[in-house]
């Protein structure tokens, strides 16, 4: 089951699914930096244009949210349920240990930061499984990939392949399939600023 729990005070997230099929959205907080968590659920089916608004506290930290693809957990429900962002736990993605499995588009957030601040992102370090777009109501700049990277992958970094249109489902990062990502200029490693 999910992770919920109550919120006093926090601000309110909405996930719609603009794409054309259903995908299954997954939320995770890494425990290890922060303990608040959304008020969600930590996953969910979202059929295409359906959205779901939950409260998130004002001190979320390392939190991420992806879409996961072709999910299916009736015979196997842990990160091979999907065809991509799978996770442990299967729907409800475990609550320590439930990343997404690549290739996964992620939305990343820290709210609150000790500068003040918010931060969050789009990022496709994990690869790329659908289009993203973080928006908000406050005027900073809007965090999106909004291409779908899919149909154009190139060969070395396709993930799994739609076998009746031959485009893949995800499109892995190119630290996922180097050789030696630990010596790679495409891998980032260390803390911000530092190799």
């Amino acid at each position: 089951m999910g992770v919920l729990s109550p919120v006093v005070t926090g601000r309110t997230f909405t996930v719609t699914n603009g794409c054309s099929y259903p995908v299954w959205p997954a939320i995770y907080t890494d425990m290890n930096v922060g303990t608040a968590v959304p008020s969600a659920a930590t996953g969910w089916q979202a059929n295409p244009g359906s959205s779901i608004s939950f409260s998130v506290p004002n001190t979320w930290t390392s939190g991420r949210i992806w879409a996961r693809t072709n999910c299916d957990f009736t015979t196997n429900p842990g990160p091979t349920s999907c065809v991509t962002g799978g996770c442990n736990g299967g729907l409800f993605c475990d609550a320590t240990t439930g990343t997404g499995v690549p290739p996964a588009s992620l939305a990343e957030f820290t709210l609150g930061a000790s500068d003040g601040n918010d931060w969050y992102d789009v990022s496709l370090v994990d690869g790329f499984n659908v289009p993203v777009t973080i928006t908000n109501d406050q005027g900073c700049p809007v965090a999106n990939c909004p291409v779908d990277l899919n149909p154009n992958c190139p060969q070395a970094l396709k993930g799994p392949v739609n076998a009746s249109t031959g485009v893949p489902f995800g499109c892995k990062s190119d630290c996922l399939v180097d050789p030696n990502p630990t010596n790679s200029p495409a891998c980032c490693s260390g803390a911000h600023g530092s190799p």
